[in-house]
This record gives C-alpha cells, structure tokens and sequence, in this order.
C-alpha cells in the first residue's frame, strides 16, 4: 500500500492511445496536457478533484463527461475538440478557460449560478440553440459563444456590454439590448441575421 495517488501530473499521459481511464477518488487535480491525444470516449470527473488543468483532454473523441462538485477551475483548452454532446456543469465551479469547450458538439447550456468567469471562445463552434447565463458571472471573454445556433440573446446579459463578439455568428433576429448597460462591444453581434435591435436610451456608445 503506497500513498494515494492526489494528483495527475502534466502530461503524465500524452498520447499513449487511451481508450478509457478510472481516475482514482483521491486525486485533486488534473494536470496539463495530462490525457491530451488521446482516444478516450467517456469520462467522469471524481469529486475530490478541485482543477483540470490546461489541455487536460484536449483532442479526444469525448461524447460523455461528468463533472462533479467540488469543481472549482477548468482550465485553457481542457475539452477542446472533442465530441461532448451534453454536459451538466456543478455548482462548485468558478472559472471556465478559454477554449475550454471549443469546437464540441454541445446544443444547449445552463451555466450554473457561482461561474463567475468564462474565458474567450469557451464554447466557439458548437451548436447551441438554448443558454443561460447566471447573475453571477462578471467577464464574459470575446467569441465565447460565437459560432453557435442561438436565436435569443440568453437571460443575465444584461452586464456584459463589454463583452465583445461573444454572441458573434449565431442566429440571433430580434434583439433588445438590455436598458442598463452603457455600452456594446466591438463586433458584439456580428454575422448574425439581425432584423431588428432596440436600444434602450442608456447606451452612450456602440463599437465599430
């Protein structure tokens, strides 16, 4: 009996050709590039651990994940081009990376209330059609939802005038920019089939 493993160190297992792994309940933390290149299809996430690390599980054929609570941070690129179709984030979690999601197979999201950080193209290029955003969020990165099918502009959008491109190429057709936000982003709705948008009297300033 040794010590139980507690943490998964940086690419401890790049590209040896996984087709599954079983990550032991007393690990924490996940390091970079730890599982990157690799041909795992599912995967669950043991509570204990607190950080996935940057390109943990980049480039796998992922179609199934399970985070668990206690997740606080996942990091850059950590499920970056896979094919996760749905996912259930935890309410533990605080910060999402950029890219962490890019380039998925994802067609709807709830961000859980207590994410207060979500990085630029967090979730660029997958089919999204419904999203929520929780109040708790307080930076929204650019392009982090573009290249999606939204057709509403989520709920709790309304503080992120600053975040520019984020709703880039989706669907979006009628939008009302929320009444309390002084300014919208650079490109904040670019490539989308606009018909109309309302703005309320408070915005001062619009991007080019």
């Amino acid at each position: 009996g040794g010590k139980p493993v507690t943490a998964i160190g940086d690419s401890a297992f790049y590209k040896k050709g996984l087709t599954g792994v079983v990550i032991p309940e007393t690990v924490t933390t996940i390091g970079k590039a730890s599982f990157l290149d690799n041909s795992l299809t599912v995967l669950t996430v043991p509570s204990g651990v607190t950080v996935i690390g940057e390109a943990a599980f980049m480039n796998n054929p992922l179609t199934q994940v399970i985070l668990q609570e206690g997740l606080v941070s996942i990091g850059d690129r950590a499920f970056f081009r896979n094919d996760i179709a749905s996912l259930n984030l935890p309410g533990s979690l605080r910060s999402i990376g950029i890219s962490a999601f890019e380039s998925n197979e994802l067609t709807e999201l709830d961000i859980p209330d207590g994410v207060e950080t979500i990085g630029g193209s967090a979730f660029t290029d997958n089919m999204i059609a419904r999203l929520t955003l929780p109040d708790s969020l307080t930076s929204l990165g650019g392009l982090a939802f573009s290249n999606n099918l939204l057709t509403a502009l989520p709920e709790g959008w309304t503080s992120l005038g600053e975040s520019a491109s984020a709703f880039s190429r989706n669907r979006l057709t009628h939008v009302v920019i929320p009444e309390d936000l002084p300014s919208l982003g650079r490109q904040a709705l670019d490539g989308n089939l606009l018909v109309s948008v309302t703005v309320p009297e408070s915005v001062t300033s619009i991007g080019r």
